[in-house]
């Protein structure tokens, strides 16, 4: 029966030696300093995110990025993408994915706002959404294309976008937005159907038909009302049969 190898833990000195050598030495002599077995150095340099290629001045590898950030390097790479300053560089005849140190340091500064804001108990779309009695979508729609009948109640609504694109509102200027709101929120589809004598199941599928139904769902006193904010457009729409 062969004998089961013990597995050896990494120790911070071994850890240190490793980052600072292993792009100088590679794996093999590494392996042979630290007295360890090469496959064991390689999968320890994958996890630390170390390459034996080295990035060109002024940028990064991928993995130094990500270790410095402290962000999973997909999410790392698709944020400095879309800022355009991340490409793949040929070094020493190897592709090795490269971001600029400038770009990991805003990328950290943003990241850092999102954090704190989390911390500071900003409220996510679905609870902001609760909050100001919207459904979820419609606030989703309003925040991502700065239309729909939300847009100027969220207007200058202060957020914090993490690099995953996750998304997080300040309480205050949610607690705004609802008082804007209330205050837009011009008639009830009910009050509009007794004022037109006109069945409110027939009302709205004229008035989508239509396509000047502008509803929110608010939900004063624990119920759900559906508010039409163009009342004029509502009553020609209803008017003309």
């Amino acid at each position: 029966m062969r004998q089961r190898l013990s597995k050896r833990r990494w120790t911070p000195e071994e850890l240190v030696y490793l980052r600072r050598n292993y792009t100088l030495l590679g794996p093999a002599r590494c392996a042979e300093r630290l007295g360890r077995t090469t496959p064991a150095v390689l999968y320890q340099a994958s996890v630390l995110g170390l390459s034996t290629h080295e990035a060109p001045q002024g940028w990064l590898s991928l993995g130094e990025a990500s270790q410095i950030a402290g962000i999973d390097r997909r999410t790392l790479w698709a944020a400095a993408r879309q800022i355009a300053k991340a490409t793949k560089q040929s070094t020493r005849g190897h592709r090795v994915c490269c971001v600029r140190e400038e770009v990991v340091e805003r990328l950290i500064a943003r990241h850092s706002e999102y954090l704190r804001a989390k911390a500071q108990g900003w409220l996510t779309p679905s609870r902001a959404a609760r909050a100001l009695g919207v459904s979820p979508k419609a606030l989703h729609h309003s925040l991502r294309l700065n239309s729909g009948p939300l847009a100027q109640a969220i207007e200058g609504l202060e957020r914090a976008v993490s690099l995953g694109g996750h998304i997080l509102l300040n309480p205050a200027g949610v607690q705004m937005a609802r008082a804007k709101l209330r205050g837009q929120r011009g008639i009830s589809l009910k009050a509009l159907c007794v004022e037109c004598e006109i069945n409110p199941a027939t009302a709205r599928y004229r008035l989508r038909k239509a396509q000047v139904l502008r509803e929110v769902r608010l939900s004063p006193a624990g119920r759900r009302t559906i508010y039409v904010l163009d009342p004029e457009q509502a009553r020609k729409a209803l008017a003309s049969r």
